[in-house]
This record gives structure tokens, sequence and C-alpha cells, in this order.
């Protein structure tokens, strides 16, 4: 290894990463090369077949490092390539030193002696393999978790299996009391559903192959029920809505109102009424939409129950609270009076020429006017509904039909019924 890394000094080095562990037979160590300068180019080192097996590499590096130099501590940054190899019998070994082109001059680093021990017996080896969840789904990330108390001889032991890919990996290691603990973590996803198999393809130790027991395990078929199911029930949602509106909007305002006490709409003023309502059914039948979609398609979605309940519960449970709170608003208040209709045409003249309400209809049957609020209000403006009966008459005030959704009025609608009240009450003598 070359000494010193002072800043204008070009250091160009090899080292093996034993991860503070020794050097044994059959166990995969780092080779690295590395220098405190941009390496250009580099010569592969040769090895010698009957001490070395080289795993795989060259692999990019960079690394950093906390360096002494005339009792001044700095932060060294280091780049290069690494080899993963193993070594095939004990002893002491020279590692080929190889040479590098840095900032266009060539430097050769130092051979690197090295003492390799015997294998380590692989009695008392003790591994387990589980998988998390233990029946996933297609598509579903699930996790194999490899454990041993003693670390083996590659890196990172892999799997492999033509249906399931490998989405992430990570691994640590514990010691307690002296002994420890290799953990590996291994995210995977099954692409078809079915029965498996996994076993680590180079779970050894000391050159030696673990006997780890074969871990089988089903993968299970996503269900779409639950998806059709909502589906057609949000389509028959649809066409109730529609046909029951499209009825409505069809009967006389005083003749509906008369015979249920509530306010008729048409397919048009229902969807501006209980605009909330649409827009809180519109995400779960998307989603619901969507995983049909990925059905036909074929493909494997996973769905938490948790998931699906918060993408299709909470916004139904809204869906439903804004629909009740809107229909409640549609009823009349029934007021019993003596006045004939144009006395009460004197009286609405009198409360809407004071607020301000502009007429729509004005006919012996009913009255419909509306406010023109300002921008800042707080309502977009409140449609007022007079309806004339024998003996009494039907008042009710809601947001206006014409304008945009809107779930309240801050006070306005029921502040244009009290008015009326109040004013037909004036008129006839009772307050």
């Amino acid at each position: 290894m070359v000494e010193g890394f002072a800043q204008d000094k070009v250091s160009f080095f090899s080292e093996v990463d034993t991860a503070f562990q020794q050097i044994r037979v059959g166990r995969e160590v780092q080779l690295c090369y590395l220098s405190n300068r941009q390496i250009e180019k580099h010569t592969l080192p040769v090895w010698n077949t009957e001490e070395v097996e080289r795993i795989s590499g060259p692999h990019p590096m960079t690394s950093s490092r906390v360096e002494t130099i005339n009792g001044v501590s700095e932060v060294v940054s280091l780049q290069g390539v690494y080899y993963a190899i193993r070594f095939l019998k004990p002893g002491t070994f020279s590692l080929p030193a190889i040479t590098a082109v840095i900032e266009g001059n060539t430097y050769t680093c130092d051979p690197m002696v090295v003492r390799v021990l015997p294998a380590e017996s692989s009695e008392g080896v003790v591994c387990t393999l589980t998988v998390n969840p233990e029946t996933p789904k297609v598509g579903q990330e699930f996790e194999v978790i490899l454990t041993c108390n003693r670390k083996p001889d590659a890196s990172v032991p892999t799997f492999h299996h033509p249906d399931i890919e490998q989405v992430s990996f990570s691994g640590s290691s514990t010691s307690h009391n002296g002994a420890g603990e290799y953990r590996y973590v291994y995210k995977m996803k099954a692409t078809h559903p079915g029965n498996y198999i996994l076993v680590p393809l180079d779970l050894t130790f000391g050159g030696k192959e673990y006997p780890l027991k074969v871990y089988q395990f089903d993968v299970e078929r996503v269900d779409y029920l639950w998806g059709f199911i909502f589906f057609f029930l949000g389509i028959g949602v649809i066409i109730r809505f529609w046909l029951l509106f499209h009825r409505e909007g069809k009967h006389g305002l005083a003749e509906f109102v008369m015979a249920t006490g509530r306010l008729n709409l048409s397919v048009g003023n229902a969807l501006t009424h209980y605009g909330l309502s649409v827009f809180a059914f519109i995400l779960p039948f998307t989603f619901v939409c969507c995983t049909i979609y990925d059905y036909f398609l074929r493909t494997p979605p996973f769905y938490t129950f948790s998931f699906v309940a918060g993408m299709l519960g909470i916004p139904v449970l809204l869906c439903i609270l804004f629909a009740r709170m809107q229909y409640r608003k549609l009823f009349f208040e029934k007021v019993k009076t003596k006045l004939t209709i144009d006395e009460l045409y004197e009286v609405i003249q009198k409360v809407g020429a004071l607020h301000e309400w502009s007429y729509e209809h004005a006919g012996d049957d009913c009255f419909v006017g509306h406010t023109s609020p300002g921008f800042f209000s707080g309502s977009w403006g409140e449609q007022i509904f007079v309806v004339f009966d024998k003996g009494q008459v039907w008042i009710n005030s809601i947001c206006d039909l014409n304008q945009r959704a809107s779930i309240t009025s801050f006070g306005r609608t029921k502040k244009n019924i009290r008015l009326l009240k109040k004013a037909i009450a004036e008129a006839e003598g009772r307050v």
C-alpha cells in the first residue's frame, strides 16, 4: 500500500476488505484497487487459479476514510474497483498487482501478501429460512428471511426462481454473549400462483454446502370478486340515480311538494345538489374500475385489507353522509295561514325587496326566487321556494341549483325560511 494521502500526491494501492474477519478458505472477500484520484483505465489482475477463484468483478466502488498526515486529520475520498474472490487453500499468498493510468501517468500498486487460514468447520452451524407472510398473494411483496448463527462463505447467499422477482435486499449482523446472528432479508414478488420451492444456491460454510431444508410455500391468486361486486353495485347506483331523478324531473313542483313534502330534482339539479356525494363516489368507483382493468390485462396487483378499506370504506361513508345531509335539506316546512295567494305575494314581495331576491317563477301554484350574494358572503346563492296549498304554504330554501355544488350556505337558507315565516305571522297579526 502506498503510504500517505497528501492532496498533491497520487496514491494507488490494493487492499482486502474482510469486514473485520480473518481470511479463510472458501469465504468470499473483496479485493479492492483504490486511488485518491480518478482511475482512467487499468490492467486486469492475473490470478493463480489453483489458489484463488474469482467470483465476480471488476465492480466500481467509492469510499472515504479519515487519514492523519503530519498530525493533521483529513477525510480522503477514494475510488476504484473491487473483485469478489475466494481462496481455495490455506497459506501465504501474494495477490496480483495491477497497473492504472491516473491523470495521464502510469502507476503500479505494490503486491499485497495475505495469510489465509484453513476453512472453519461447519460443525454447529444452524440456519433457518422463513417466508413472511406465510402465504403471499400474486403481486404482493413478501420477505424471504435467512438467519444463520455464523457468516456464510458468500457475502450474500442468493435465491433464484423463474417466477419470482427479487425487489430488494438487506442484511444485518448482531453479536450477544459471543453468539452471532447473520440475518438476510430478501423482498420478493411472485408473478404466478402455485406451489413454490426455495433454497439458497450458494449457502456454504468452509466450502461445505449447508443442508438447509427445502422451504415450500403457496402463492395465492388475487381475489377480484370484491372488485366485480362493487363495480356492479356502482353501476346499479348510477342507473338508480338517473332513473329516480329522470322521473322526478317530469313532475310539477307544487304537485310533487304537496304529495311528498319534498323538492323534486331533475338529473342535472340532482348532480349539483348531491355534488359532494358524487365526487366522493368517483374515487372508489375509479379504483374498482382499475382493479377490473388489471384483471383483464392479467396484471397481478395486490391490495392490503387496510388499503382496500380506506379506498372504498371511507369515501363510501362520506358519500352516504353527504347524501343524507343534502336529502334532509329538500324537505319543506309547512306553515298554516289564512292569507290569500295575493296577500302572500305581497308578503313575498316585501321580504324580497328588502333582501334583494330575484324572481324565477311566480304563479298560482308556487313561487321560486333566488338570491345574488357577494363573493365573500359564504354562499354561491340560494333558491327560495313557496308552494301555495289550502290553508297553508310550504316553504323551503336551499343552495342555488343553477350554481356550483355546495354543502352549506352558512345559515343563509335557514335565514330565508325564518324571514318568510316571520313576515307571514306579522301579516296575520300574530306577531
